[in-house]
Parts: structure tokens; sequence; C-alpha cells
């Protein structure tokens, strides 16, 4: 994770930056296990950069989109923003997130994830956690539909006939 923000904030190093710059990053890793890293990253990087001073902006998942969308359109965003990957496109139409392609060319070869901070064939982000993502089942339902009580789909097309078999079931029930 270090690498990661590293890489995020290697181009502001990149200028030179007068004394006492500070640098407002906005970032959702508000959990009380997660804190101390974030803060730990950030003193470290302000040890190797004494003329930087991050500012860190906590955001919750509830209502943080909503404080981006305004600061983006009150032309009072963070020079530094985590954003969830399927707001990179939503942004970057609006022209409020630059095109990184070039200054990332040789990190594109090292990281996974490039995808996910891509619009119309440009890189608008770095990615900075790339999380596994798990599907829950509704058994009942699964065995409403027909399937054994143990049942759950672990391929697309499964997933495709259980959610259909399920929204067969009545109009008011989606099977996915």
């Amino acid at each position: 994770m270090k690498k990661i923000l590293a890489c995020l904030l290697v181009g502001l190093c990149a200028n030179p930056l007068s004394a006492a710059t500070t640098v407002e990053w906005w970032q959702f890793w508000t959990d009380a296990a997660i804190k101390p890293v974030i803060e730990e990253i950030v003193t470290d990087f302000e040890k190797q950069n004494p003329d930087i001073d991050i500012k860190v902006t906590d955001l919750t998942w509830a209502n943080g989109h909503e404080k981006i969308a305004i600061a983006f359109a009150s032309k009072t965003a963070p020079d530094i923003v985590e954003l969830g990957s399927d707001w990179i496109a939503q942004f970057a139409v609006n022209g409020q997130l630059a095109n990184i392609s070039a200054s990332i060319a040789n990190d594109s070869t090292e990281f996974q994830g490039w995808g996910m901070a891509t619009w119309n064939n440009g890189v608008y982000a770095a990615p900075w956690i790339l999380g596994t993502r798990v599907l829950y089942g509704n058994r009942n339902l699964l065995t409403r539909a027909g399937y054994p009580p143990n049942f759950l789909p672990v391929t697309w097309a499964e997933l495709k006939e259980a959610s259909i078999k399920i929204r067969a079931l009545d109009k008011n029930i989606y099977g996915w």
C-alpha cells in the first residue's frame, strides 16, 4: 500500500514546490484498524518530503461521492482524492480529472488494475487497492426456484440460469 500511495504522490515531487506546500488528500480509509496505517504512510511521506504537508480529510461511503461531486463543481476539489472505480468516467468526462497516461507508462506494466482507472482510452487514476467482491445467495429463493438446499452458482452460466428462474417466481422478485 505504501508503494501505491508513493506512486500517487510522486507526481507532486516531479515539480519543485515552494516551501510548506500543503497537499489535500480526501480518502475513505476511516476504519479504526486501517486509519493508523494511513497516518503512518502520510508521516513517512512527509519525512521524505519535508516541504510538503499532507492534509488528510476522511470521507464516508454514505456521502463521500456527493462531497466530491460538489467540490469538483465548485472548483474546490482536493489535490488528491480516492474515487470509486465506477466514478472515474463520470468525473473524467467532465474534465475534472487529469489524464495521467503518459506519466504512468512505466508503472503500467508493474501494477495491475489500470483498466478500472481508464475512460475513453485514457488513464485518469492510479489503482489504490484491488479488492475481492463476494456474491451472496438467497438459499430460500434458490430452493423455491427448484435448486437443492446447498446449491450456489459457481459459473456465470449457472448464475444467469438461477437468476432467470428466481425472477420467474414472481414479478416482484429479482434474481440478481
